[in-house]
């Protein structure tokens, strides 16, 4: 397969000149995020026309001819599964704006696996078998070999191609549209909106002032975690944080129990730690807004709906989750519609199903 690795300015340049006029390019990144809070930006694989390239950014300071790239309106920007890569590339100050095409989004709305692969997907619509052997490579590592520049040049190669194939099938279905509105909602670039103490499991279980300890000390491991570039669960595991909260612990002693595997954050933050146990959660309240359990009534309301909207997905063809989630449908008992239902094709599909919440 050919393809170029680039690591000089001049070679991007001069690449970017020969693909101006090409109006579908492929994306795709690759990227190190285990062992850090922020992800670090490792390459970026861009297929134009019959020439695909592999930039890499731990060598290349100055990105902007490919933000530029990512802005063109006239461009159609094609990622498989683009959710993550918009992330990364965002906290790397590179925005895609405009005419993003997802082939996943496309895949869901034809009625294959929501969730599909790029290879899996590759394989339905063109007929070839990806190599997958290089999934858990090190791509911080240099020199990249060859092997890990023929699977990332591979990740963006028939991206343009699926394209093509799956718009004819959606414009066939009537749900183009459809796949081009989910698409724009995906350039909004943010990193999730979820609240520190939202993201643990079973938090909610939780007695109120537990429950408020949990959420500041969420907060202050989001906060601290970000401070030193180290993913969450390195500072403190949710498992950590609740056991926290329902035991209270007096002292160090007390708190080692629960930190055993921790003697570093144990050493630098125990005062920090035990003092929102001290304060009992209420130090710099966070006001969050804590989601009531569903009413009996309400359960067994959610469950009619989430079957209603089950039934008419099978009709289309769909996975019930692409209409409506289960969280979407229990946010509408509680009087929280989202705006991915409550608007464009979901609202007159579901309006006989959600209208009368």
């Amino acid at each position: 397969m050919s393809y170029k690795f680039i690591d000089q300015e001049q070679d991007l340049d001069a690449w970017m000149d020969r693909v101006s006029d090409i109006k579908v390019i492929g994306l795709d990144t690759e990227f190190l995020w285990e062992r850090t809070y922020f992800p670090k930006l490792c390459l970026i694989q861009i297929a134009a026309g019959d020439s695909i390239v592999c930039i890499d950014t731990l060598a290349l300071g100055n990105l902007s001819v490919v933000n530029k790239m990512m802005n063109v309106s006239h461009v159609q920007k094609v990622f498989h599964a683009a959710k993550q890569d918009i992330e990364v590339l965002h906290a790397a100050g590179l925005e895609v704006c405009e005419q993003l095409f997802d082939t996943q989004v496309a895949a869901g709305l034809l009625g294959m696996a929501e969730q599909i692969g790029y290879g899996d997907l590759v394989e339905a619509l063109i007929g070839i078998r990806l190599e997958k052997s290089q999934t858990r490579t090190d791509w911080t590592s240099r020199p990249l070999n060859v092997r890990q520049l023929d699977y990332a040049a591979n990740d963006v190669k028939y991206l343009a191609e699926m394209t093509e194939i799956m718009s004819e099938k959606l414009r066939s279905l009537g749900r183009l549209d459809w796949c081009l509105e989910d698409c724009r909602r995906l350039e909004q670039p943010h990193r999730s909106v979820l609240a520190p103490w939202e993201r643990i499991s079973g938090i909610g279980k939780l007695e109120t002032a537990s429950f408020e300890l949990a959420a500041n000390i969420a907060a202050w491991r989001d906060k601290k975690a970000k401070e030193i570039d180290l993913p969450r669960g390195w500072v403190l595991s949710d498992k950590q944080i609740l056991s926290i909260a329902t035991e209270k612990p007096k002292t160090s002693k007390e708190l080692s129990f629960i930190l055993k595997d921790k003697p570093n954050i144990l050493r630098k933050f125990s005062e920090n730690l035990l003092g929102f146990v001290k304060s009992d959660g209420l130090t710099g309240s966070l006001g969050v807004n804590r989601k009531e359990p569903l009413s009996i009534s309400q359960r067994k309301r959610a469950k009619e709906i989430k079957k209603s909207i089950a039934a008419i997905a099978n009709d289309l063809d769909l996975g019930s989750s692409l209409l409506c989630t289960s969280k979407e449908v229990e946010a509408c008992l509680r009087g929280d519609v989202s705006e991915r239902v409550s608007t464009g094709w979901r609202k007159n599909i579901l309006y006989d199903v959600l209208g009368s919440i």
